[in-house]
């Protein structure tokens, strides 16, 4: 895997959700953003079409923010 590309690691079908997610990774030190969330509020009725607010990482982070994520029941 390229370290340098950004990757999904959790894909989420609310803002709250995706935010609250967010906010775990930066607190423990992970860069990260979150894309295509402004397409998924306007339009919220296609939300699965669009795949959802994806919450993106360093791929070098990947395996730390996945862990992080799961012990907490984000995904």
């Amino acid at each position: 895997m390229d370290t340098d590309r950004t990757v999904v690691v959790a894909r989420f079908s609310s803002q709250s959700e995706a935010y609250i997610a967010k906010g775990l990774l930066e607190a423990n030190g992970i860069d990260c953003f979150l894309q295509d969330e402004y397409i998924n509020q306007t339009f919220a009725i296609f939300n699965p079409a669009f795949g959802g607010i994806k919450l993106c990482v360093m791929g070098k982070d990947m395996e730390a923010a996945y862990n992080l994520l799961k012990e907490n029941g984000d995904i």
